[in-house]
């Protein structure tokens, strides 16, 4: 299993709200990256997402640039204050090999560090950064392998 660990594009600035829609720049900027990813991600069989506004516009676009019919999923696992575990059994209940993730800071470098069995990686996952971790078979904390990440481009 190969998961994808995206974090949600630029955001608008809003103190205080949870609800952020991407600026324009923040789409720009993942349509860009979608260009370079088509080089290293061949196929995603799922696009899943937390269910706040900015996570679902980036997984709605690069659910897009892969030609996926269904629309991108969203799960409450992806929500900030995501743990591993939670998601571990999110991946696993999937009948998928390549599965892409977008999410929040810092939980992405939580599960990151989860996954690879590192502690706690200091990963700065700026806005539309994507890291692949591999599995043999199903997903388990402590036995993924970082394959890349890949930061924001432009």
């Amino acid at each position: 299993m190969n998961l994808y660990l995206m974090r949600h594009g630029e955001a608008e600035i809003q103190p205080g709200k949870n609800e952020k829609a991407l600026t324009e720049s923040g789409k720009s900027k993942i349509r860009s990256l979608t260009f370079m990813l088509n080089n290293y991600i061949h196929r995603l069989d799922y696009v899943l997402s937390s269910n706040l506004e900015r996570a679902k516009e980036t997984a709605d676009i690069m659910r897009r640039s892969f030609n996926l019919d269904d629309p991108a999923m969203h799960d409450i696992s992806l929500n900030p204050g995501a743990l591993p575990e939670d998601i571990i059994v999110l991946v696993n209940s999937l009948d998928a090999k390549n599965i892409l993730l977008v999410f929040h800071e810092p939980d992405i470098s939580r599960c990151l560090s989860a996954f690879i069995g590192d502690g706690y990686s200091k990963v700065n996952y700026q806005p539309a950064t994507i890291a692949k971790i591999s599995f043999d078979r199903e997903a388990k904390l402590n036995n993924g392998r970082l394959e890349f990440i890949i930061p924001t481009v432009g």
